[in-house]
């Protein structure tokens, strides 16, 4: 029988963020290798558990929210190639916490110019 927490994130309906840039598209990535890569990111990379470098109250208001069972906008990212590593403008605490309660794919907004290089490392 699947845990509660598990039905919840396999109900999610992901939705385009409100702030969505012309020049980003969809695509479903591989969590644990964008996880891998995002954890270059020292100073804003959040951990198991919502460790590191979290904004006060965000990883568990995110937890909270999928109570509700509403549509959430994926998360925008990029690579960097100043520091090599995902840097996220918007969906870090959502991308956290999906990744500790196990989701193995995530849809996410990447920049078009991007996409090439997401699709070679991150999918």
């Amino acid at each position: 029988m699947k845990s509660r927490a598990r039905q919840l994130v396999e109900a999610i309906t992901w939705e385009r963020p409100v702030a969505t840039h012309p020049d980003e598209v969809m695509l479903d990535v591989d969590v644990a290798k964008v996880d891998q890569a995002w954890a270059k990111d020292h100073e804003m990379y959040i951990g198991q558990g919502g460790t590191g470098n979290p904004k006060r109250g965000a990883y568990q208001g995110f937890i909270d929210y999928l109570q509700r069972e509403q549509p959430i906008g994926m998360p925008q990212l990029a690579w960097s190639e100043w520091n090599q590593a995902i840097q996220f403008t918007n969906g870090r605490h959502r991308f956290a916490v999906m990744r500790d309660r196990g989701t193995k794919t995530i849809p996410v907004m990447i920049p078009k110019a991007q996409l090439g290089l997401f699709k070679r490392n991150f999918t």
